[in-house]
């Protein structure tokens, strides 16, 4: 009897802990997931940011454009 109530309470120990593995793992999936989100905008962001940085070619007084 003492090996049967000793295997419950390790059946119970090791439950207990499985669910917390679980819980732990989609945890840290939602993680990944959260940083992956993160690296796009980031980048999406840096891409954006160095368009704006650009700055337009300006046009010579000397353009064919307009003159005759």
């Amino acid at each position: 009897m003492q090996y049967v109530e000793e295997n419950e309470r390790l059946r119970a120990i090791l439950g207990e802990w499985s669910t917390r593995a679980a819980k732990l793992e989609r945890a840290l999936e939602a993680e990944r997931v959260s940083n992956m989100e993160l690296q796009k905008n980031r980048a999406k962001l840096k891409r954006q940011s160095t368009r704006e940085k650009i700055p337009d070619i300006p046009q010579s007084e000397s353009s064919s454009i307009g003159v005759l």
